[in-house]
């Protein structure tokens, strides 16, 4: 859904960014070197391939995203009763455009069998953020919707928006908002050019030319 206060995004990115900076050089628990070591073996993108990921541990599914230097792979795997993960789905295998100037935030989860991938990219005086939804639904891993929020480039205040953009591919409908200094200047909906695809479509340029 789109952000109705944007003052409250941007403190909420920093102190998430904070949060990140003081967590980055904790040492890995043993159940984390598990979910790691599966991600990597599953994605087979090398052994120093780095892995960003979340857990839900009611249900035992694992999404994460597996970078090396060059290519990268989103995967899904389960939890099994008797030890180790299962792979569940998987994207295909897409290019590593990451920069300097873009990175994966967060892979949160969102619910039952729901999660966001959040990816961050420093844009003319801003940041740029955009967000990836997944959903297990119709019996299989979609892509379930996809939101975009672009700083205000022409104030360089990191304090507004310029557009706030969301897209469920589920309900087919598109949200548009568009600001000027703070202030909401146009609104607008609109049918998706498509419904949710499959995981196995999934890179991170999918949306270059919004759904």
């Amino acid at each position: 859904p789109l952000m109705s206060n944007v003052r409250a995004h941007v403190r909420y990115l920093l102190i998430l960014g904070i949060a990140l900076c003081s967590t980055s050089h904790a040492r890995p628990t043993g159940a984390e070197v598990q979910v790691e070591a599966a991600l990597i073996q599953a994605a087979d993108l090398g052994s120093d391939a780095k892995t960003n990921y979340s857990a839900l541990d009611s249900s035992g599914f694992v999404v994460g995203v597996v970078l090396s230097e060059a290519k990268g792979k989103l995967l899904v795997l389960q939890r099994q009763s008797f030890g180790g993960y299962r792979l569940e789905a998987e994207s295909s295998l897409f290019e590593n455009n990451f920069g300097s100037r873009h990175y994966i935030e967060i892979v949160q989860t969102t619910g039952a069998r729901r999660f966001s991938i959040q990816v961050n990219s420093h844009v003319d005086c801003g940041i740029q953020v955009e967000t990836f939804r997944l959903a297990h639904t119709t019996g299989a891993w979609r892509v379930a919707g996809y939101d975009k929020s672009q700083p205000d480039s022409k104030t360089c205040d990191v304090n507004f928006r310029s557009r706030e953009y969301s897209a469920n591919l589920l309900t087919h409908r598109v949200n548009v908002v568009e600001y000027r200094t703070g202030k909401v200047v146009k609104r607008g909906s609109r049918v998706a050019k498509y419904a949710a695809p499959s995981l196995g479509s999934f890179n991170f340029s999918m949306f270059e030319n919004e759904p």
